[in-house]
């Protein structure tokens, strides 16, 4: 990607050495503290795209950790909650900014890091500030898989069918008897499988075929207590072999005093991030013009479980 400014017809020399020295110290800064996240330098007329140049964190390597990497390096992780060890989200495509420009490349999620300040329009400094937060007390939920099985002859497989899908009525509805919501209970269908072969010859008779009937019974549980009666039910009810295992966690909302104290955070590192950039390139930093605070939002895995942040762009006029 060529990271040269684009020139910018009729603007004065003044005024190209003051956004000039206000990009360089901006990418100065972000490289210097591993938040680089994207600078865009721009003056001139608001929208106008031949005063705008791009300097991206991943075309440089850089990422908030500090850690060379490419699309969805460290600091950035798939907006969706999953163990670890689970694939990844696919990455989702930039989003334009209000300048009308957009990174050319994809980020994975919500930033878990503050990203560097950003000059996007004639003399607006924006910069993105993140605080974790902690969620509310969660609840584990675990997945029951109770498996039935019917074996048969060729000659008896309808009965065997018929006997499976009795089973599988009868663990439905002890599970249901057992606390299990109906809605958290999914029969599977029903599998035949049948071995044997052909005759050695036309003259002897059709070998007996061996027959398997199989089905499962799924069950989503969300409190540890109600698994042993739930395990109990399924078993007394015929099903020949009952497992449970963990499926995730419900993450509850964060309470409303822990949110104010987020984005009060968030707003902190932003104006902290945008004084910095601004005393870098010997400007003032002005008063608040715009404030966007993204709602709480799933930011990878960490050693409690999931982990939220929220993040806070503040634009600021430059003096």
């Amino acid at each position: 990607m060529d990271l040269a400014p684009i020139q910018h017809a009729g603007a004065g020399s003044r005024r190209r050495r003051r956004t000039a020295a206000v990009a360089a110290s901006l990418v100065a800064l972000a490289v210097a503290t591993g938040t680089a996240g994207a600078v865009v330098a721009r003056h001139g007329s608001p929208g106008s795209p031949d005063g705008t140049f791009f300097v991206p964190g991943a075309a440089l390597g850089i990422t908030p950790g500090g850690t060379a990497a490419g699309n969805g390096g460290a600091g950035f992780s798939a907006p969706s909650v999953a163990a670890p060890g689970a694939p990844a989200a696919p990455p989702v495509a930039a989003a334009a900014s209000s300048a009308g420009s957009a990174v050319g490349f994809p980020w994975w999620g919500a930033p878990c890091a503050a990203s560097g300040p950003t000059q996007l329009s004639g003399s607006l400094l924006v910069a993105t500030g993140t605080a974790p937060l902690a969620p509310g007390t969660g609840q584990a939920h675990y997945a029951l898989n109770a498996g039935i099985n019917e074996q048969a002859t060729s000659g008896d497989v309808a009965k065997a069918v018929a006997q499976a899908r009795t089973t599988v009525d009868a663990v439905v509805a002890a599970l249901a008897n057992a606390g299990v919501p109906s809605s958290a209970i999914h029969p599977s269908f029903i599998s035949v499988w049948a071995s044997g072969g052909k005759p050695v010859a036309p003259a002897t008779p059709e070998p007996v075929r061996q027959v398997n009937v199989n089905a499962t019974v799924e069950a989503d549980i969300g409190d540890a207590a109600a698994i042993q009666p739930a395990l109990d039910a399924a078993i007394g009810a015929g099903a020949q072999n009952v497992n449970v295992g963990p499926s995730g966690a419900a993450l509850a909302q964060p309470s409303q005093s822990a949110v104010d104290t987020a984005v009060s955070q968030a707003t902190g590192q932003a104006h902290t991030l945008a004084a910095a950039a601004a005393k870098a390139a010997g400007v003032g930093l002005g008063s608040v013009k715009s404030l966007t605070v993204s709602p709480p939002a799933a930011c990878g895995w960490g050693q409690g479980g999931p982990q939220l942040v929220v993040a806070a762009t503040v634009g600021y006029e430059v003096k």
